[in-house]
């Protein structure tokens, strides 16, 4: 009986093992896919330099941190601007916290003779009004409205540029013709 029982009790603890392997790796799987849904990070290719990447900005683009920026002083309307950023392996610009920001500026000011002009940056509430997003997918985090008459949501306006005046965020008709910022990955995909 001690031997039935002894082979029980392996066969049954050897089981449960193998149960709690598997949970564990199903628990890991969904955390990691909600890290990935909710934009929890912003994927940095930057240090994952390897086979089949180039990781370096090209000719003319800034680079801060992992990221390559380029200030394009060709007017287009919103959608138009983010098409072409997406050619450039991008999107137009998410800015994530007040040093980003000051970095967009002053790369403005630089195309323009220390100037601010009225440039597309890719947030907008195109799908829910007052419900902003960048064009990348990723949450706002940070924000930089001016203070306007209106709040922004509820001019009917579903674009958002940093303003000529005073440099701040402001929303406005994504029909409007802009110069804009395109933003990619230090390391893209060489294929």
């Amino acid at each position: 009986m001690d031997s039935y029982m002894d082979s029980y009790t392996e066969s049954k603890f050897r089981s449960d093992i193998a149960q709690m392997a598997f949970n564990l790796s199903v628990f890991l799987l969904l955390c990691g896919t909600c890290v990935l849904l909710t934009g929890a990070f912003r994927p940095s290719e930057g240090k994952g330099k390897g086979k089949g990447k180039e990781c370096r900005c090209p000719k003319g683009w800034t680079q801060y941190q992992d990221y390559c920026y380029i200030y394009q002083d060709y007017n287009r309307a919103f959608a138009d601007a983010e098409r072409v950023c997406q050619l450039f392996h991008g999107n137009l610009v998410s800015i994530c916290d007040e040093v980003e920001n000051a970095v967009i500026l002053q790369l403005i000011r630089d195309h323009n003779d220390g100037n601010l002009t009225d440039t597309w940056i890719g947030l907008h509430d195109t799908l829910e009004e007052g419900d902003y997003l960048w064009t990348d997918g990723t949450f706002l985090r940070f924000e930089d409205f001016g203070v306007l008459p209106t709040p922004p949501e509820a001019d009917g306006n579903d674009c958002v540029e940093i303003e000529d005046f005073d440099g701040r965020w402001d929303d406005d008709n994504c029909t409007d013709l802009n110069p804009y910022v395109c933003i990619r990955p230090v390391c893209i995909n060489a294929n």
